[in-house]
């Protein structure tokens, strides 16, 4: 068998496995979404999974037509990131339904969800620094660093629940919780009505806490603040749920931060010191950013909230605004493989590729839209938009 030969049957068992993943993907997606939604999802969630889910086919096809590694590789994570955000409502709500099914074990299934979605998540971040900072080195190097920085973030942030995964429940303020809850309980059965925090401060002093171990006694004024708080939270009858997941609301504020960095620093490698970007991939990198700029914001604001119908009304809002930029991330991609797909493109992912000093970035209407009107002859922004002419380049 000749090298040609061989390598045209390499590259077909590849495609084969490929299809062979991609199929059994869509067959577990398709069924995750047929009757799997839990009873209380919005439409905007679906709204927002859907699009999720759309911009991750358009991703994945992106980077299987893409003849650059890097950007091939950037883009299958990208895939791997929407398509776990499209799928982690239906996926909890089954996990809820068929695995979890123990009330004491509900909140494993929100755990799960919220690490893998940081997981994917920190893999793309961690890729784009990476590519950045070590452009010449194989993909394979690059893909063990990447997963090895992503990793490091992700056992920092969550190596607690993953040593037990009851460590939700071992949070000061759900104890806290748990004591008033039993306390309100018991003025009820006694006949007493909902008491005011005065009267459970009598009754009980809550523990000082240093992380989870209980270090002492607060002081009678310490306590019943701490108990007027804690009382929020039982005034609807899905309120409590809000203080549990309030340690998991910022722990993802925490990973959408660290992929702002992350970004934030590939990007300003990248405009420092490489050659042009191929076509539409510094739009993408941007449009990144800003989602998870936006999904920080949303994250903290979470963390915050303490009435479930604020939370459900917050969240429809942030649904609706998740799926527009995900849509914005779809018409990306989509320029980008229509841009690959091109004789032009093909030609300059060559030119580029041979000779990257030799070219200049990749320019649309919406590049020189922005020139015309934003940099003007600013010599310090003109380098992430040149032209082939005198008054730009």
């Amino acid at each position: 068998m000749n090298t040609l030969t061989a390598d045209v049957s390499r590259r077909t068992y590849v495609r084969l496995a490929f299809a062979a993943s991609f199929s059994s993907f869509c067959l577990i997606a398709g069924l995750a979404f047929v009757g799997s939604f839990s009873a209380d999802s919005s439409l905007a969630c679906k709204l927002m999974c859907g699009v999720a889910l759309l911009a991750g086919m358009v991703a994945l096809a992106s980077g299987w037509k893409e003849s650059n590694s890097r950007y091939q590789t950037l883009f299958y994570l990208l895939a791997v990131w929407l398509l776990w955000t499209g799928i982690q409502e239906p996926v909890q709500a089954g996990l809820l339904r068929w695995v979890f099914v123990h009330p004491k074990r509900a909140f494993y299934a929100v755990e799960f969800n919220h690490m893998m979605w940081a997981l994917t998540a920190l893999l793309v971040g961690a890729y784009v620094l990476v590519d950045a900072v070590l452009r010449p080195w194989r993909i394979g190097a690059k893909w063990f660093v990447a997963l090895l920085l992503a990793l490091s973030f992700w056992g920092l942030l969550w190596h607690e629940y993953l040593l037990n995964p009851e460590h939700l429940y071992r949070q000061p303020l759900v104890q806290d919780f748990v004591a008033v809850d039993r306390a309100v309980r018991q003025r009820a059965l006694d006949g007493g009505g909902f008491p005011g925090a005065a009267e459970i401060s009598r009754q009980l002093t809550l523990p000082r806490w240093d992380g989870t171990e209980r270090v002492g006694q607060l002081q009678a004024e310490e306590s019943a603040a701490r108990i007027g708080e804690l009382l929020e939270y039982l005034d609807g009858p899905e309120d409590y749920v809000l203080l549990v997941i309030r340690p998991l609301n910022a722990l993802d504020g925490l990973v959408a931060l660290a992929c702002i960095m992350l970004i934030g620093l590939g990007l300003g490698l990248r405009a420092w010191r490489d050659p042009p970007e191929s076509a539409h991939i510094e739009k993408v990198l941007m449009l990144l950013l800003l989602t998870w700029v936006y999904e920080s914001l949303h994250a903290f604001f979470f963390s915050l909230v303490r009435d479930s119908d604020v939370y459900a009304t917050v969240s429809d809002i942030g649904f609706v605004i998740s799926a527009a930029l995900y849509f914005m991330l779809a018409y990306m991609f989509s320029r980008r493989l229509d841009f690959i797909t091109s004789i032009e493109g093909r030609y300059y992912e060559r030119v580029l590729e041979r000779d990257a000093s030799s070219v200049t970035r990749w320019i649309d209407r919406f590049d020189l839209y922005v020139i015309k009107k934003f940099l003007g002859r600013r010599a310090p922004l003109r380098r992430l938009f040149t032209v082939k002419n005198n008054r730009y380049a």
